[in-house]
């Protein structure tokens, strides 16, 4: 390859192969491109050998070929991480959608908006970037490309809502009331779900309750997690000049039922005085408590957790640990005579603010890993919402000090062989105990670390322990004291591209003489995840679809609509274990659903869409057609095959 990896292309390369042309009778050398080169190998697909899996083990062979995984750039410039995460979860998740919406209510809104948002996400996909092993340029450039494709985003989420929202009839909006429209954008419906949003009103407002009502009248439970007041620009065409600052109300309300993907109306009536709220759970000393979990807070940080509907229970989960690192980019290395800052040997200070729809615990850590070093400043807030299986976390970083790795640890108490991971189209079992390479083999250290997507569980029997956390992620699971434990990467700060120190591989993998400063990511940083307890196969994958689907609404006005709340769900799945990986309008009543499963099994999928379906293709990956698909009515059926895309464009 005439440039690649860090290389930028030869020039001087036709000259070169000119001279040696010339000067040499025996060779010919030509300059082609790579489609050329593989058709002039003359090779048919039936003789090359077929690899499955990731291929991320290390070198074995003897010769010390130098082929490294390098698997701990997962953990390099983790916020970069989190923001492509938050970008692709903005995009997959909640703009496509809106576009297939749109598409199914021939409402046109041109989808070259979010091809200029995907060119800008994927120029940070070279491996060299997304990675976080290149000089602070690259990183910093990075950072543009992900504030315009999220820009984009929100831009074009913001239009499609609002063309949306138009749709409904809102005209019983009482003088004293807000309209607000909440999308569901997950393929199956949910009850009596929590969810989320922002009610925008006057900076001089004087909030001290709210009552939030359904088209159809029923009043339903809300709760004020925050109020805050910030300058901010949702959209263009929703500046009033008079408004140089809002009032924002972070709300939490419980919705009685949520057709898949939809939306719903609420109408919110702000108030001076405290309104009545439904009865607050029983808070037990430093306890929260739902219909799934109970979780106790240990003094030094850690939760048992006790799972009510299957009686299995976890202790001293979420131990964080802070430990020197003098790898590089592309390597963690443990300084061996440094100290392991533990949070077990720690006393945080704990507070609880109960709610009635959530009750949460705010966690503060000040620690030193050694006494000439920076005070690190960690603040957990665990939250529990009612009548939901998810234990939440919110992680705010103060970090000050370079060279070191932050993780945070889930002993499950219990043994198992291999850990699961969530990758691209599947789920990849990955072994806990680990094999060295014989020395004379030796180019790297066969690390334990590997990476996950939606979501990472280690189980034995009908325990069960799920870790969730978009952009985190590396992992590791090992052998503990306590049986398993899974250890979760929360920030890996180096200053070196490439290190001569590294005690993990054979060569530097990168450049020695590059310190790029910015991976020190000195600052305050933040993260989600999330913990879920013994749920079943059948279950996993929705759960997990709805934890990384960003609550979308829009706070709306009263107008008259043609269309009737009942016509607002775009379609619904009749499976949970069937993943939906992509909805997209095509225009023209035309929508693209993609998906895939992994049973182990073929599975038979029905979806029910929201009118009768006039056509429908099945076509390959890159959306040509290929057949068209029987259809009953309303529903397109099929037999989804173990670990096949499955595309299908339907036109209703």
């Amino acid at each position: 390859m005439n440039g690649c990896d860090h290389q930028t292309p030869n020039y001087a390369l036709p000259e070169f192969i000119r001279y040696f042309n010339e000067t040499h009778d025996d060779y010919e050398l030509r300059q082609v491109s790579l489609t050329q080169y593989l058709d002039e190998l003359h090779i048919t697909p039936g003789e090359l050998t077929v690899l499955c899996g990731e291929q991320n083990r290390t070198n074995y062979s003897a010769g010390r070929h130098l082929n490294p995984t390098l698997k701990n750039t997962f953990s390099t410039h983790i916020p970069q991480k989190i923001e492509n995460a938050q970008c692709e979860a903005g995009l997959v998740r909640c703009a496509e959608p809106l576009s297939a919406m749109l598409a199914a209510a021939h409402l046109p809104l041109g989808l070259h908006y979010l091809d200029t948002a995907w060119k800008y996400l994927l120029q940070n996909h070279p491996h060299d970037s997304i990675c976080g092993c290149s000089c602070d340029n690259v990183a910093r450039d990075m950072e543009r490309r992900f504030a315009w494709a999220r820009d984009i985003t929100q831009q074009y989420q913001q239009e499609a809502m609002r063309r949306l929202a138009a749709q409904t009839d809102t005209q019983q909006t009482l003088a004293d009331e807000i309209p607000v429209q909440l999308f569901h954008l997950s393929p199956w419906p949910e009850e009596n779900a929590i969810q989320t949003f922002t009610l925008r009103l006057p900076a001089d407002t004087l909030l001290r309750g709210l009552a939030i009502r359904t088209a159809d009248g029923q009043d339903i439970p809300c709760q004020i997690v925050r109020l805050r007041k910030d300058g901010v620009i949702l959209h263009p065409m929703d500046r009033d000049p008079s408004w140089d600052d809002y009032l924002l109300a972070d709300v939490l309300v419980q919705l009685p039922h949520q057709a898949a993907m939809s939306w719903t109306t609420l109408y919110c009536r702000p108030s001076i005085v405290p309104l009545s709220l439904p009865e607050r759970p029983v808070v037990r000393f430093q306890t929260l408590e739902n219909e799934y979990l109970q979780v106790s807070i240990q003094p030094n940080g850690t939760l048992d957790v006790k799972n009510k509907r299957s009686g299995t229970a976890y202790r001293g989960l979420n131990l964080f640990t802070d430990e020197a690192d003098i790898g590089d980019a592309y390597l963690f290395s443990p300084e061996l005579t440094a100290k392991v800052w533990n949070s077990a040997t720690s006393v945080p200070s704990i507070r609880i603010q109960q709610g009635a729809l959530c009750t949460s615990a705010i966690l503060d850590w000040r620690y030193r890993r050694k006494p000439d070093e920076a005070e690190q400043l960690l603040r957990l807030t665990l939250s529990l919402r009612k009548n939901d299986p998810l234990l939440r976390f919110h992680l705010e970083i103060e970090n000050r000090a370079g060279d070191h790795r932050l993780r945070v640890h889930f002993p499950t108490g219990f043994s198992c062989d291999e850990s699961f991971a969530d990758s691209i189209f599947t789920v990849e079992a990955h072994p806990i105990r680990r094999r060295q390479p014989k020395p004379e083999a030796w180019v790297e250290t066969e690390s334990g670390c590997y990476a996950q997507k939606r979501f990472v569980y280690l189980q034995n029997g009908r325990k069960r322990l799920v870790f969730m956390g978009a952009g985190l992620l590396e992992y590791e699971a090992s052998d503990g004291e306590n049986g398993a434990d899974l250890a979760v990467t929360l920030l890996r700060a180096v200053g070196r591209c490439g290190s001569v120190r590294s005690m993990t591989a054979y060569a530097p993998p990168g450049p020695c003489a590059l310190y790029p400063q910015d991976s020190q990511l000195l600052g305050n940083w933040e993260m989600e995840y999330a913990l879920a307890f013994d749920t079943p196969d059948s279950e996993l994958s929705m759960l997990a679809e709805r934890y990384h689907t960003p609550e979308l609404y829009y706070q709306d006005t009263a107008h008259p609509a043609q269309m009737q709340e009942s016509a607002q769900s775009l379609f619904c799945l009749d499976v949970p274990e069937f993943v939906v990986s992509c909805v997209q309008g095509l225009g023209d009543g035309e929508i693209l659903i993609r998906g895939y499963q992994y049973t182990g099994h073929s599975l038979s999928v029905s979806i029910r869409f929201c009118r009768s379906i006039q056509t429908a293709w099945r076509t390959d990956f890159t959306g040509n057609r290929r057949e068209a698909v029987d259809i009953s009515g309303d529903t397109l059926a099929f037999s989804a095959p173990h670990a096949k895309i499955m595309t299908f464009v339907v036109r209703l």
